[in-house]
């Protein structure tokens, strides 16, 4: 590269350093002052180095990327042009700060000349990212910038693919012309590697270590959200997660207790797992009879607000966290241990240091979890050959009907507190998946399309009617000429905000309606209709399974809108959950 580089000369050895870095997908948006990265990414693409995905609307196009990252295990960029474009990235880089999944934001820019003087598609777009971003730079132009490119794409993958992985932003200005004709062939990075290895706290492990031994009553709660581990794809990464904490939880003889939205819900050969911590954790003499003395939690909250009062009540200093970056998820202040460190180095240094440990000290103990757990997932099967339609059988049936290897994502809100409580065990090797970084339901449909790309199998997506018109552009962007695996969007459209019925402001009579429950009273399945290749819209239990195996053999996009009453759920929910009690402490008397 000559000293003064042209635009597009820059850029090709930014997008080829990130390449030799690890990038193998780019997510673009249209749009003209990011021209000479455009070029860039298109001729690496032309070269195959790079998977090019076009998305109209960047907000789309960042959670779309998110997806891809999630799946993939690997940074993603994600690129568009100066203005206000850059600021729509905000959400889905707050979804992978917290869930530490390593987008790459390129957003172009006007030359400072041009900057505070009211020039068109102009501002201040330094600071759109703030604390949410591992990394910050604003390079400078081509001609004038301090850093080379390549040293630039080291940086931004090292601080993504870090001891805590997370997004990044390069503030990329170009002058015009932005192109000026030449295109000729890049020079060939250096490949580099990016130590992804976080450091492990030994001391805290060996403390934890005594702590698990001295336990009468321990209980392994497996989370969700993503856990940092890069460089693996997501199903790699499961199956290995899989497979230690179901050996720990043998070799313990401890209850193993498996979140809606965990890495390891599908059934990964973990047969003694329990998804029924929800409507346990719903009657004190059950969480009496099931108080834990230590709990080894991995990842995030649960998403049961019941099972996380059961857990804190356990007792201070009574929770061992495994969390790669050392973050104290502990928002009911237990006084968790953190045990920071790689998930899977973690795990297998816990069972190595723990071999003497006999699980039939702890039969009775598991026994007894084992056998409530399996009254209540009786009284729900029971139940569930009835003819009622609701959120908790369409969790139900979804997780009975997506074949082999599938995957499911969960939007936040109703729908992953209905798998959670109501899902229970899928087909094998099948993968959860939920933005609950920040438990948003923005982005539900574009991160589904994301991952999707990087998904051989159908893909299912759970979500309410608020979520599926919040991100209505994606599929309409999307949709239509969508050629990936089969795509089936379920929704459940209780005509609003179903979740807020099971809160407080449910009683006041004046606000809730209108500023919660909020009505859209639009006809789901006509708007949808156009957009996809199927539409099938249903008010009776017997007609979803069906439609969901119809949906998942058949090419394209499928929305199944599933009609029913928020009254009608809020009821189901009720006696779902009163009869499985009833069914756990009849169990106990």
């Amino acid at each position: 590269m000559s000293q003064r580089p042209s635009n597009v000369q820059w850029a090709q050895a930014l997008i080829q350093g990130l390449i030799s870095g690890g990038v193998a997908h780019a997510v673009l948006s249209p749009g003209s002052r990011h021209t000479p990265l455009v070029l860039a990414m298109h001729q690496a693409a032309e070269g195959g180095q790079l998977h090019i995905h076009d998305v109209l609307d960047e907000r789309s196009a960042a959670f779309f990327a998110l997806g891809i990252a999630r799946i993939s295990g690997g940074p993603v960029i994600v690129s568009c042009t100066s203005g206000s474009a850059g600021a729509h990235y905000l959400p889905a880089i707050i979804e992978a700060s917290h869930d530490r999944l390593p987008l790459i934001a390129l957003t172009a820019d006007r030359p400072p000349e041009l900057q505070g003087i009211g020039a068109p598609q102009t501002t201040e777009q330094a600071a759109f990212y703030g604390a949410h971003v591992r990394f910050f730079a604003d390079a400078g132009l081509p001609e004038s910038a301090t850093a080379t490119p390549q040293a630039l794409a080291k940086q931004a993958l090292e601080a993504a693919l870090g001891g805590d992985p997370g997004p990044v932003h390069l503030n990329l200005p170009f002058k015009k012309p932005l192109w000026d004709g030449d295109l000729s062939a890049p020079a060939a990075a250096h490949p580099f590697e990016v130590s992804t290895e976080p450091p492990l706290d030994l001391e805290a492990i060996t403390a934890a270590v005594t702590q698990i031994k001295r336990s009468k009553r321990g209980l392994l709660v497996v989370g969700p959200g993503d856990l940092g581990e890069r460089g693996l794809s997501r199903a790699h990464a499961a199956k290995r997660l899989a497979v230690l904490v179901g050996r720990l939880a043998d070799h313990l003889g401890w209850p193993l207790l498996v979140d809606g939205a965990s890495y390891v819900r599908g059934e990964f050969g973990l047969p003694g797992a329990l998804y029924v911590g929800d409507t346990l954790s719903r009657s004190e003499g059950i969480r009496n009879a099931l108080k834990p003395d230590l709990v080894l939690r991995i990842g995030q909250i649960p998403t049961s607000t019941p099972l996380r009062k059961m857990l804190a009540n356990c007792g201070h200093e009574c929770t061992l966290l495994l969390d790669v970056s050392g973050r104290m998820q502990d928002p009911d202040k237990v006084g968790a241990t953190v045990l920071s460190g790689d998930t899977f180095t973690v795990l297998e240094t816990l069972i190595a240091q723990l071999a003497d440990v006999s699980a039939s000290e702890h039969a009775t103990w598991g026994a007894r979890w084992s056998a409530m757990a399996r009254a209540v997932e009786g009284e729900q099967a029971a139940m569930h050959a009835d003819s009622r339609l609701w959120s908790g059988a369409c969790a139900r049936t979804l997780a009975e009907t997506l074949p082999k290897g599938g995957l499911i994502h969960l939007a936040s809100s109703l729908a992953v507190r209905a798998f959670d409580a109501f899902g229970g065990a899928t087909s094998a090797e099948v993968q959860l998946t939920s933005n609950r970084g920040v438990n948003g339901i923005d982005g539900t449909m574009a991160t589904a399309f994301g991952q999707a790309r990087s998904w051989p199998r159908p893909v299912a997506v759970l979500l309410g009617d608020l979520a599926f018109l919040h991100d209505l552009g994606t599929l309409a962007t999307q949709g239509a000429t969508w050629d990936g695996p089969p795509l089936v969007f379920l929704v459940l459209d209780n005509q609003g905000g179903g979740i807020f019925d099971h809160l407080p402001i449910a009683a006041h009579s004046g606000a809730f309606e209108p500023h919660f429950a909020t009505p859209p009273n639009v006809d789901i399945a006509a708007i949808a209709s156009p957009l996809v290749s199927t539409c099938v819209s249903l008010s009776e239990a017997a007609m979803l399974r069906p439609a969901l195996r119809d949906g998942f053999t058949r090419p394209g996009v499928s929305v199944i809108h599933a009609r029913f009453s928020r009254d009608s759920d809020l009821e189901a929910h009720r006696l779902y959950w009163s009869r499985g009690v009833a069914a756990a402490e009849a169990v106990i008397a």
